[in-house]
Parts: C-alpha cells; sequence; structure tokens
C-alpha cells in the first residue's frame, strides 16, 4: 500500500496569572493506492490474483486543554510547581467508497466508512527548575487518567462486484481506560547546548505501551 498525507494545523495558545490553555483543530487528507494478493492452490497447480484499487480518506481532529499551576515554592533559582489538568481529544476518520479491479470475479466494491474517537485526558503535572550558575536544569512529572471511546466504525461493508450480495466484517472496536505517566528531563547551559531525556507510558487492563526518547540540541 502507499498512501501520502497533506495536512494543515491551526493552534491556539494562552495564558493568564496560574491559568494555562490551549485549542488545536487540524484536518488531513490521504491518498491511498493498495493492493490484495490472493494465492489459490490445487493438484493442478496455483491461481495467483490481485486486486488494485485507489481512494481516498479524511481526517478532522480537535484538542481542548486547561490547566491552573499552583506555586509550591519559588526560591531564588528554584521554582517548584503542581499543576492539575483536563484534556479532550477528538478524531473523525472518514474514508470513501471504491471497486477493486485487476482480479475478475474476485474484485471487492467496498462501501465508505466512517470511523472516531473521544479521548478525555485528567491529571496531576509537577514542574521543577534549578539554576546552578550557567546550567539549567528543568523535570516535568505527569499522571493521568485517560478514556478513550469510539461511537463508529466497527463495522466494514462491502461486497464482490459482479454480485447483488453484500457481507460485513466486524472489527476491532475498543473502548480502554487506562493510566499515562510522562517524565522529562532537560539539562542546559549558556553555551546553547541543551540534552533532554523523556519517558511515556500507558498502561491499562488489556495492554502496556511506553517509549523514550534522548535529544541533543545545539542552538546557532
Amino acid at each position: 500500500a502507499k498512501m501520502e498525507n497533506y495536512a494543515g494545523n491551526l493552534a491556539v495558545y494562552g495564558a493568564a496569572p496560574h491559568w494555562f490553555g490551549d485549542l488545536q483543530v487540524g484536518y488531513v487528507y490521504s491518498p491511498i493506492r493498495a493492493h490484495r494478493s490472493m494465492n489459490f492452490t490445487s493438484s493442478t497447480g496455483t491461481l495467483s490474483f490481485k486486486a488494485r484499487h485507489r481512494n481516498q480518506g479524511q481526517e478532522a481532529l480537535g484538542h481542548a486543554g486547561l490547566g491552573y499551576a499552583i506555586p509550591l515554592s519559588r526560591k531564588e533559582n528554584v521554582i517548584w510547581k503542581l499543576s492539575p489538568f483536563l484534556s479532550a481529544d477528538y478524531l473523525y476518520v472518514w474514508e470513501n467508497k471504491y471497486d477493486e479491479t485487476g482480479a475478475q470475479v474476485l474484485d471487492l466494491h467496498v462501501h465508505s466508512k466512517e470511523t472516531d474517537l473521544l479521548r478525555p485526558e485528567a491529571g496531576l503535572a509537577l514542574n521543577y527548575r534549578r539554576c546552578f550558575g550557567d546550567r539549567q536544569v528543568a523535570l516535568d512529572l505527569a499522571a493521568s487518567y485517560v478514556r478513550e471511546v469510539r461511537f463508529v466504525g466497527e463495522e466494514t461493508k462491502a461486497g464482490f462486484k459482479r454480485s447483488a450480495c453484500m457481507f460485513r466484517v466486524d472489527g476491532p472496536f475498543p473502548q480502554n481506560a487506562y493510566i499515562a505517566t510522562t517524565a522529562r528531563l532537560k539539562l542546559g547551559s549558556r553555551r546553547n547546548v541543551s540534552v533532554e531525556l523523556g519517558y511515556h507510558g500507558e498502561y491499562g487492563r488489556h495492554f502496556t505501551q511506553y517509549a523514550g526518547d534522548i535529544q541533543i540540541i545545539k542552538a546557532f
């Protein structure tokens, strides 16, 4: 399969004493070219078919976040903050219908499909900042409860092009709840060099996933 993405995004960030928030909207257009290979083996030999198709997908997404920063300590060169936060993300994906070609009686007509995802999140973040002469240290820790809810998209409808019959396929339709954790440590200097270490983990009842990253940044 081959897919290209053309995306646009608009974001607005705002802050007032203690309060902070952001709003984002985005759109993605994706032309797709793919094929489906089939091989049938019998005592007389093997028959091979390849069904090709082109279609398009469109994706709209929105995000809203709001938080409140509570200063815990603010001494010379040292800052501690505790920040409860709320956010919500919504994703909507639409794929248009398409007809396969190249596999004769095995070509499919696939109906258009819509899928979506609502992801509310509530959590608590702890932020630490300190200067040591010409060096700066920043530590950000966060833990949150995340819920993923889907309303449409479980069912795919299709049928053979040369038949009036239609069949339905039920795919995965998870409704997840999990704890998300984030940790990021940044070490910087006045020489415009910084090192960042990051970790993000998601721990649910039926799955666990995590990732880490390291960045070395030099500003010119």
